[in-house]
């Protein structure tokens, strides 16, 4: 049996769309609240691969590469080339991502040769690192993954069990005021980053001044709450809550009904003692803004946590989150 490996056409679409729709049932069996397939689903694939007979161009460019066993498409990667976010420094590259919507065969020659060609092609196109996406839950994908050298790296954490919940004690709504304490806070977020993955998370050195600008800006946006607790001149710690993104979800599912928390760092996180006062700071945190996300109408929350962030990944599970998804990064790769 041959494989060839080549960019992915128009004439694909059909079979690349009954390869994704498969797998977007195994996601649902893995976690119905956060994947639960939308009922116009067929359509939102099809949406999304308009992009391979209509290529994008500027910043953000896509890949769809197919691997044909015997003249049948077997397998299908999307990777996207994504500029580094403004606190993190790629020197000048972007990062090439493999998001969720990959279908892998489970043969190795069919699925190794694919991955390895999307590289390849990520790398012609200004990747510098490439980053992988994965259910936590999906065996054979995510060994798959870190066969060909990718490290978990990053928690998508959900939870979909949070009801209405008004902010308690001193968490309040964030003003300019407290956007020099957040950024403080930020700054000791972005240390543990780089220390956990310094390929991942390389750091710009104007990180704070960029940083701050973006909270400044945010205060203003309608889709999205920010969150403190503390005064001004001693915030203890901040959460952003935000519409989730379709990087995070793959379109067969429905990305208006979740919640993203990605900016969130507490003193908490800082202390080994998890039974202290700042504890349920952060917790009162965290329900401020489900809170928030329950006012919009939003069914469940998902929470993005560094793997390697123990303090926070236990705080977010007391608080009813689990671990659904992965980022992996290659390893070996440097910047």
């Amino acid at each position: 049996m041959t494989t060839r490996i080549r960019r992915a056409g128009s004439e694909d679409t059909h079979a690349i769309a009954a390869l994704l729709l498969k797998d977007a049932k195994i996601r649902e069996a893995l976690n119905p609240d956060l994947w639960a397939i939308a009922p116009d689903a067929p359509m939102r694939v099809f949406a999304a691969l308009d992009t391979i007979s209509h290529p994008i161009t500027g910043p953000i460019r896509h890949h769809w590469t197919v691997a044909e066993r015997n003249g049948i498409i077997a397998a299908v990667t999307h990777g996207v080339i994504l500029p580094a976010p403004p606190i993190i420094d790629l020197r000048g590259g972007d990062a090439g991502v493999l998001l969720d919507d990959c279908h892998f065969s489970d043969e190795q020659e069919v699925s190794g040769p694919l991955l390895a060609a999307t590289e390849r092609a990520l790398s012609e196109d200004g990747a510098v690192l490439f980053v992988a996406a994965s259910p936590i839950h999906w065996v054979t994908r995510t060994r798959f993954l870190e066969g060909a050298g990718y490290e978990p790296t990053t928690l998508y954490m959900v939870n979909a069990g949070f009801a209405p919940s008004p902010p308690v004690g001193d968490v309040r709504k964030a003003t300019a005021r407290d956007i020099e304490g957040i950024v403080r806070l930020s700054a000791l977020h972005r240390k543990q980053l780089q220390d956990a993955n310094p390929i991942f998370w390389n750091i710009h050195p104007e990180a704070d001044e960029r940083f701050a600008g973006w909270m400044k800006a945010s205060l203003d946006f309608p889709d999205r709450s920010m969150l403190v607790s503390g005064p001004p001149e001693h915030i203890e710690g901040f959460i952003i809550a935000q519409p989730g993104s379709p990087l995070h979800l793959p379109p067969a599912h429905d990305v208006s009904q979740i919640g993203l928390i990605d900016d969130f760092h507490a003193i908490a996180f800082e202390l080994p003692d998890e039974s202290t006062a700042h504890t349920d700071r952060a917790l009162a945190l965290l329900r401020a803004a489900e809170g928030a996300f329950s006012d919009r109408g939003l069914k469940a929350a998902m929470a993005i946590c560094p793997v390697r962030m123990t303090a926070k990944a236990n705080i977010l599970q007391r608080g009813g989150y689990e671990a659904a998804n992965l980022w992996m990064v290659k390893s070996g790769m440097h910047v």
